[in-house]
């Protein structure tokens, strides 16, 4: 049965094959066991022949695996498959991550900073370091790793759930596609999952390639795009607070700060600094 897994990455994958070469300390042997000879020969030329092109350069076959834009395969033959399965790879000619020589998946300062085609390190719930592949669009479990380590008899089934939400979280974030997540996903997941990448409650940000996309996370793990945010204080801003119940001078809270009704029956949000935390209120006041 084959195993699948998404790399997304450059979408030619014989583009691939120049990619630059890496200090040695990123890569390890790999000693799996290579497919017998009576499946080799099996297999014609035509789908090797990107492997045939490339088996010279070992990082770049890893690549081809964890940055490919589709579906990989992994096989109970030993190869890993492409491009619908007319590209194999053997298993036995791709290397093992160091994951000891990566850069950490980890906020600092409530940033996260990521760059297009890069291995991570992220640090799951059982505290044991995995490789991470980001191709500029999605981050996931390096693939090659997840066959090459034997994930189903290495690694915990909550640990592997737990990973893939986390990865599911920051790719959302980083493609700007948070509309909905709070629901599908749900909020203490979410939270539980940007809180072991380093992200704290408050103004947060993940930049890919050197470009910030600005988020609020709530207490309560609801997520916040830069756009929703400003179309709420464009709404409180605009809306007229007086009536029955309020009064000139009461106050309403907007992001966990709270704003006097003035003469007009308005309150004035500031588009920068307002943000506390995820509490408004809904036409209640406190006076």
């Amino acid at each position: 049965m084959a195993v699948h897994g998404i790399a997304q990455g450059n979408s030619e994958y014989y583009k691939i094959s120049q990619a630059e070469p890496v200090k040695n300390s990123l890569l390890q042997n790999n000693t799996p066991q290579k497919p017998q000879f009576h499946d080799m020969i099996s297999v014609s030329n035509e789908r090797l022949s990107f492997y045939n092109q490339t088996k010279s350069n070992p990082y770049a076959l890893l690549n081809a695996i964890n940055f490919y834009n589709g579906i990989v395969s992994a096989d109970s033959n030993g190869f890993f498959a492409f491009e619908e399965g007319q590209q194999l790879i053997p298993q036995h000619a791709v290397p093992r991550i160091n994951v000891a020589a990566l850069g950490t998946l980890y906020a600092k300062d409530n940033v996260i900073q990521l760059c297009s085609n890069t291995y991570y390190s992220y640090t799951a719930m059982d505290g044991n370091p995995y490789a991470c592949a980001f191709n500029g669009k999605n981050i996931t479990r390096a693939f090659s790793e997840m066959i090459l380590g034997r994930d189903m008899g290495n690694v915990p089934a909550e640990c592997r759930g737990d990973t893939m939400i986390t990865m599911h979280v920051l790719s959302n974030l980083i493609k700007g596609a948070v509309d909905g997540m709070n629901i599908g996903v749900g909020k203490e997941a979410i939270l539980k999952s940007l809180t072991n990448v380093g992200i704290r409650p408050g103004e947060f940000q993940i930049s890919v390639d050197g470009e910030p996309q600005v988020y609020y996370l709530g207490e309560d793990g609801e997520i916040f795009s830069q756009a929703r945010v400003s179309k709420i204080i464009n709404m409180y801003n605009t809306n007229s607070w007086l009536g029955e119940t309020n009064q000139v001078g009461d106050k309403v809270t907007v992001f966990g700060r709270e704003y006097e009704i003035d003469e007009t029956g308005h309150i004035h949000v500031p588009e920068t600094d307002f943000w506390v935390n995820e509490k408004r209120d809904f036409g209640k006041t406190s006076h």
